[in-house]
């Protein structure tokens, strides 16, 4: 079990049964040469199992970076959790507290990609624009699945057969730039 992650018998500051995640007064702050900028201030919301939800704000108002630290993106200096707390129900039933684990470190890689995941809203940096769109997908897969190297690519395989079955469409071989808007080249 990695470190600051309980037994489900453990309590877990009161962690709702139902709860798959629960982010309980998130502190985010950037620390810059002359000042700190607090980007996210006692932000807690929590999410239950089989529940979609949205985080819906004004611009700039610290939706991207609540999720980026519940994933622990967000670059470290000058950003930083500065309190508060992400518990994850995780699928073996351990709860983790994410915002304590270091965000580099062997249980984050774990958790992230295959047990919490995130779309990034910027379309040009999701996905490069040299590699193939099944090898970027096979890659994430493998990484987060341990699958040997060849099978990662049955699943984005089966998902593309839905999008790209016309014979003339791009498809898992092709780079980002052949499908219409690929990487906004205004197609």
């Amino acid at each position: 079990m990695a470190k600051n992650c309980l037994n489900p018998g453990a309590g877990s500051k009161g962690m709702d049964d139902s709860s798959i995640l629960e982010v309980d007064r998130l502190q985010v702050q950037f620390r810059l040469e002359q000042v700190t900028v607090r980007a996210v201030e006692d932000v807690s919301f929590s999410l239950r199992r089989k529940n979609t939800m949205g985080l819906v704000g004004a611009s700039g108002c610290g939706k991207s970076i609540t999720a980026m630290a519940i994933m622990r993106l967000i670059q470290s200096p000058p950003c930083k959790i500065t309190g508060g707390e992400i518990r994850l129900r995780r699928r073996n039933g351990d709860i983790c507290d994410i915002a304590a684990l270091s965000a580099k470190g062997p249980a984050m890689r774990s958790i992230r990609g295959a047990e919490i995941a995130m779309i990034f809203q910027e379309p040009m940096t999701s996905l490069n624009p040299i590699y193939t769109v099944g090898a970027q997908i096979a890659e994430s897969v493998m990484l987060h699945s341990g699958c040997p190297k060849r099978t990662p690519w049955a699943r984005p395989w089966t998902c593309s057969r839905r999008w790209a079955s016309a014979p003339r469409k791009p498809g898992l071989n092709s780079t980002p730039t052949s499908f219409p808007g690929g990487c906004a080249r205004g197609s």
